[in-house]
């Protein structure tokens, strides 16, 4: 699947999850005979729907674009760390990669995991 596909149905799928979580909670609210306005059931229902999603479903993640030399030969790679890293360790994973062969990053940028996924292969 192309990762602009992909990138809409993962979106389709987390909307449709909120809307569950959203018509579990506004049904405990009103089966569980709180005295609360009809039309301030869904609101904070709504909003801890969407905390719930966010904590648990929310990809975190910081994507980077680096240019890079070993050996002499240039090259390019994509990367994802869990958390802002420093340059140290961005050397670090690609000298891992290179069987420790000393890197040398030419530059490197943050780039969003839209562009992330359409240039990684799955």
């Amino acid at each position: 699947m192309k990762a602009k596909k992909k990138h809409v149905v993962d979106l389709l799928i987390k909307l449709c999850e909120l809307v569950m979580v959203s018509i579990v909670l506004s049904s405990l609210v009103i089966l569980g005979g709180f005295d609360i306005p009809s039309e301030w059931v869904y609101i904070p229902s709504a909003v801890v729907s969407f905390l719930i999603l966010y904590v648990f479903y929310w990809e975190r993640g910081i994507y980077y674009f680096v240019s890079f030399v070993v050996g002499g030969v240039p090259g390019r790679v994509f990367l994802k760390f869990d958390e802002r890293v420093s340059l140290e360790v961005i050397e670090n994973t690609i000298s891992g990669l290179y069987s420790g062969e000393r890197v040398l990053v030419i530059g490197y940028k943050t780039v969003s995991r839209y562009e992330y996924e359409l240039n990684i292969k799955s």
